[in-house]
């Protein structure tokens, strides 16, 4: 299968796997993805496949975490944060700041 194929079941999946998580981290975490597959509808093959991997590695991770219990989320290799572009570091940044305020009273 494409990755082009595999992208509205893993969009769904991940979809799904968000109502697992708290209220404010599926809220946020929804928007994220509406946001990156609307992004990546009509991008080149090359983009597509590592874009998809990454996305699938992600849901089996929160899908793992889910079912042990444990707390959500893992932190970024070195390695990771080397390979993104500074455009990718600020949303990354943005995303970070939204998630650590404080809920709304």
């Amino acid at each position: 299968m494409s990755a082009a194929c595999d992208m509205l079941p893993l969009y769904r999946r991940l979809l799904r796997l968000h109502k697992t998580l708290p209220q404010d981290l599926a809220t946020l975490g929804t928007q994220f993805i509406r946001e990156e597959f609307k992004r990546h509808k009509t991008v080149e093959k090359a983009y597509l496949v590592p874009f998809v991997n990454e996305w699938k590695a992600y849901a089996d991770t929160l899908e793992q975490q889910s079912r042990d219990g444990v707390k959500f989320g893992q932190p970024l290799s070195p390695k990771v944060i080397g390979l993104l572009s500074d455009e990718q570091v600020e949303q990354l940044c943005a995303l970070k700041d939204e998630a650590e305020k404080p809920p709304p009273s």
